[in-house]
C-alpha cells in the first residue's frame, strides 16, 4: 500500500493549446467547435514553491474538470487580453463537455463589425490557433524514477476562458526562469504518492502507478486516440518552434540581451508584439548613455548558435558572410559533429547513439523530448541567410523605372493617377480665396501568394550534404526574382488595357509609334517629343523627359552606341545629343519575343510620374521565411513565401516603338 501526503505548490495562471474542428463551423449561427483539452503528457510546468519542473497531464473526466465557468458563458478573448475590456471579447462559450478523454466546447462569435473579419479568417482557415486559460486546484504526483521528470496529474482543474491567438500558448509556458515576473500565483494542493518498492524501469513505474490507491479521489482515465494526440502535440510544438525562432531572430538582430527573448518566449508573447517591443527598446538605446567600463558577455548558447551558423556558411556559401564574420572553434566541423555539440550542451549523452539517432534527436528531440537543442534554429537561420543573400544579388532589371509599394491585404487595391490642382485664380481686393480641386483617374490590382519549401532531413545531416545551405536557397531566391520579373515584364510585352479601356501603349495615349523605326538620333527625338507633350488629367503639359532606353539583347549594342559620348557619327546630323547620352540603357531578354527583339521603349523616372507599380504584402518584406518540425519528412521544413503583384498605373511616363 502506498503512502499519501499533501504538499502545497504554486504556479502561474496556465494556458494550453486547443484545436479548432473546422468541419463544425456554422456560418448561420456563427459557431465552431474546439477541442480545449486532451490527456497528452508533453506539457511542462514549474512548481515555484519547490523549484521543480514537472510534466502536467490534464485528466479529462467529468469528475476531474470543473466546467461551471465555461458553461456559464465564459468569454472568447483576443489573445487572453482581459485588460482590453469589452474590446477584447470576441464571443462567448456556448457549452462545454468532457467526452472520450477530451474537453470539447462550442464557441459563438459576436455580431460586432470589428469581429466579423476575425470570424471570416477562422472560417477560411487563416486563424487556426486557440489557447485556453485554466487553473489547477489539485495535482496527483506520480511515483518518480530517478533522473526523469515527475508527472503531475491534474485531478481537479477549471478552464476559465478560451482565446484566439496568433501563436498558440506555449505548451511549456509553465516553465519560467527564476527571474520571471509572475502575473498571478495559484495555491495548488498536491497529493504525493510514495512507493518504497518502486523499480527503476519505466515499465515497472507504470505498473506500480496503476496499482496505488488514491485516498483523496479515485480518477479513471479513458482510452484516447494516442496517434491523434501525438499529431496535435507535434503540430503545436512545431508552431511554438517557429514563434521561438522568430522572436530570437528579432531580438538578436536588434542587439538586445537574450534575457529579453527568454522573458517573452516564456510569457507566450506573439511575434508581432515582440517586434513592437524590440523597436521600443531600440529607441531607448539610442538615448545618450553614461560611458562605463562594464561589458556584457554573450550567453554561451548565443555564441554557439552564431559560431555554428558562420562555420556552416563558411563551408557552404561564403558569400553570405560579412567581412567581420570568420569561422572560429567550429571550423571544419561536419553537420553531424555540430548536432552532437548541441545535444551535449543540453545535457544529453550521445555515447552509444548511432548517426541517425544523433541527427534525428538534434532535429526533432530525444526520446519524446522536444526543443532539446538549438540545432533546428541554427540550420533554419543558416538557410535563411543564404536565401536572403542570393535574393539580394539576383538581378531585377525592372526596378529602375518602376515604383515599389506595399499592399495591406489580398483584396484589389486602387491606385490614383493624380491630376492638376485647379489653376491659380485671381483674388480681387477684399475677395475670398477659392478652394482648389484636383482631377484623378484610378487603376486597381491585387497581390498574390507564391512559395517553396526546403526540407532538411536527418539523412542530409548524416551525409553532411551542404546543398541545402547553398544551391537550394540560391535556386529558390532566383526563382522568386524570376517570378517577379515575369509578372512585371508581362505588362510591357502584353500591353494590357487600363481603366479607360485603352491599351497601355496606344495611339490614343500618344505613347506608341505603330510604324516601327530603328534606334537613331532622329527617332529617339520623336519618342522624346511625344513624352514632352503628354498632358495631365487636368490638360496641362507635363514636360516629361525619358530617363531609360529599354531594349531586348538584339538591340543592346545599338542602344549603347546612341547613348554613349564615345559614339563617332559619320555625319554631323547623327551626333549624339546631350539628351541621348543622359539615357540609361536597360536590357531585358523577355523583350526578345516582341517583333523578334526589335521593339524598344522609353521610360521616365518613377519619381517624376507613375509608370508601372509592384507591391509586396505589408509586414512580410520581399521574401518571408519560417520553419517548423517536418511533418512529411524526418527533419525540419523551411518555407520561403512571397506575396507580390504588379500593374500599370499611368501611361504618360512610357513610350513604345515597335521597331524595324
Amino acid at each position: 500500500m502506498s503512502k499519501e501526503k499533501s504538499k502545497p505548490a504554486k504556479t502561474e495562471n496556465l494556458h494550453t493549446r486547443a484545436l479548432f474542428d473546422p468541419a463544425t463551423f456554422n456560418e448561420a449561427e456563427r459557431t465552431v467547435d474546439v477541442i480545449f483539452a486532451t490527456e497528452t503528457t508533453e506539457v511542462k510546468r514549474y512548481d515555484w514553491n519547490n523549484d521543480v519542473i514537472f510534466i502536467e497531464q490534464l485528466v479529462c473526466t467529468p469528475e476531474a474538470v470543473r466546467l461551471g465557468r465555461l458553461n456559464a458563458g465564459a468569454p472568447l478573448l483576443d489573445n487572453h487580453k482581459q485588460w482590453d475590456g469589452v474590446k477584447g471579447v470576441l464571443g462567448v462559450v456556448e457549452k462545454a463537455v468532457i467526452s472520450g478523454g477530451q474537453g470539447r466546447a462550442t464557441i459563438r462569435f459576436s455580431q460586432r463589425d470589428d469581429v466579423k473579419p476575425i470570424m471570416n479568417d477562422v472560417k477560411d482557415g487563416i486563424l487556426r490557433s486557440i489557447s485556453v486559460g485554466y487553473n489547477v486546484k489539485k495535482y496527483e504526483k506520480q511515483p518518480v524514477i530517478e533522473g526523469e521528470t515527475p508527472i503531475y496529474r491534474a485531478i481537479d482543474w477549471e478552464p476559465a476562458e478560451i482565446s484566439l491567438a496568433v501563436i498558440p500558448a506555449d505548451i511549456d509556458s509553465g516553465v519560467r526562469s527564476a527571474e520571471s515576473k509572475l502575473k498571478a500565483i495559484n495555491e495548488i494542493e498536491i497529493i504525493e504518492i510514495e512507493n518504497k518498492n518502486l523499480n527503476t524501469t519505466t515499465n515497472n513505474r507504470e505498473m506500480e502507478t496503476e496499482k496505488h490507491e488514491n485516498k483523496e479521489k479515485k480518477v479513471t482515465t479513458p482510452v484516447v486516440d494516442e496517434k491523434a494526440i501525438r499529431a496535435a502535440a507535434d503540430a503545436a510544438v512545431s508552431e511554438e518552434r517557429t514563434r521561438t525562432s522568430e522572436i530570437n531572430l528579432a531580438v538578436r538582430a536588434a542587439g538586445l540581451d537574450s534575457a529579453f527573448s527568454e522573458k517573452h518566449i516564456a510569457e507566450g508573447t506573439s511575434v508581432d508584439e515582440v517586434r513592437k517591443l524590440v523597436i521600443a527598446e531600440m529607441g531607448k538605446k539610442e538615448k545618450p548613455t553614461v560611458a562605463t567600463d562594464a561589458s556584457v558577455l554573450a550567453d554561451a548558447s548565443d555564441k554557439r548558435v552564431a559560431g555554428m551558423e558562420i562555420a556552416i556558411l563558411h563551408r557552404a556559401n561564403p558569400s553570405a558572410l560579412t567581412e567581420k564574420e570568420t569561422p572560429g572553434e567550429f571550423r571544419g566541423m561536419s553537420l553531424l559533429d555540430m548536432a552532437k555539440e548541441c545535444l551535449t550542451a543540453q545535457g544529453v549523452s550521445v555515447r552509444g547513439m548511432s548517426a541517425r539517432e544523433i541527427a534525428s534527436g538534434a532535429l526533432n528531440g530525444v526520446r519524446g523530448a522536444h526543443s532539446i537543442s538549438d540545432f533546428p534554429y541554427i540550420l533554419g537561420n543558416t538557410v535563411n541567410r543564404s536565401l536572403r543573400a542570393a535574393y539580394a544579388l539576383a538581378p531585377k532589371t525592372f526596378e529602375p523605372f518602376t515604383r515599389k509599394t506595399t499592399a495591406k491585404d489580398f483584396r484589389p487595391m486602387t491606385r490614383t493617377q493624380l491630376g492638376d490642382i485647379s489653376a491659380f485664380k485671381k483674388v480681387k481686393e477684399g475677395g475670398e480665396y477659392k478652394y482648389a480641386t484636383m482631377g484623378e483617374a484610378k487603376e486597381a490590382y491585387a497581390v498574390e501568394k507564391y512559395g517553396e519549401i526546403i526540407a532538411l532531413t536527418w539523412e542530409a545531416i548524416v551525409n553532411d550534404d551542404l546543398n541545402a545551405f547553398a544551391r537550394i536557397p540560391q535556386s529558390i531566391a532566383e526563382q522568386a526574382v524570376q517570378k517577379q520579373s515575369d509578372l512585371v515584364w508581362a505588362i510591357m510585352t502584353g500591353n494590357p488595357a487600363m481603366n479607360d479601356a485603352v491599351a497601355l501603349f496606344h495611339s490614343t495615349h500618344a505613347n506608341l509609334t505603330g510604324t516601327g523605326t530603328v534606334i537613331n538620333v532622329a527617332n529617339l527625338g520623336i519618342g522624346r517629343k511625344l513624352m514632352r507633350k503628354q498632358k495631365s488629367i487636368g490638360d496641362s503639359f507635363l514636360n516629361l523627359e525619358p530617363a531609360y532606353l529599354i531594349v531586348a539583347p538584339e538591340l543592346e549594342d545599338v542602344a549603347n552606341q546612341y547613348t554613349s559620348t564615345s559614339f563617332v557619327a559619320s555625319e554631323s546630323s547623327k551626333i549624339n545629343s546631350k539628351n541621348n547620352t543622359s539615357l540609361k540603357v536597360i536590357v531585358e531578354p523577355r523583350l526578345s519575343d516582341l517583333n523578334t527583339g526589335l521593339s524598344w521603349f522609353l521610360a521616365s523616372e518613377p519619381s517624376r510620374i507613375d509608370t508601372l507599380e509592384y507591391a509586396f504584402l505589408e509586414g512580410e518584406g520581399e521574401l518571408f521565411t519560417e520553419q517548423r518540425a517536418g511533418f512529411g519528412v524526418d527533419g525540419i521544413e523551411i518555407k520561403a513565401r512571397m506575396v507580390f503583384g504588379a500593374a500599370p498605373i499611368d501611361f504618360r511616363g512610357l513610350y513604345k516603338n515597335v521597331g524595324a
